[in-house]
């Protein structure tokens, strides 16, 4: 659960990397509309990380107190 919580974070990791420069190519192109829109997905894109972020930690201690249904819960 561990190894395929971190993949998961990997992803997500690349994902607001991609916004991020998708963030940088509107500015660029002082695409205002697109600039806004990337930067709320880039907003919610963190969030969602953060998140994923604290489950994991959560998981990693039912882990480590042998509690299955906290484990399950947390992964999911």
């Amino acid at each position: 659960m561990i190894s395929q919580s971190r993949q998961y974070q990997q992803g997500m990791g690349q994902v607001l990397q991609h916004i991020q420069a998708l963030q940088e190519t509107a500015r660029k192109q002082k695409d205002i509309i697109k600039l806004n829109c990337v930067s709320d997905k880039l907003v919610q894109a963190k969030v969602n990380n953060s998140i994923a972020d604290q489950a994991l930690t959560a998981l990693q201690e039912n882990i480590a107190k042998s509690d299955e249904g906290g484990r399950t819960h947390e992964f999911t």
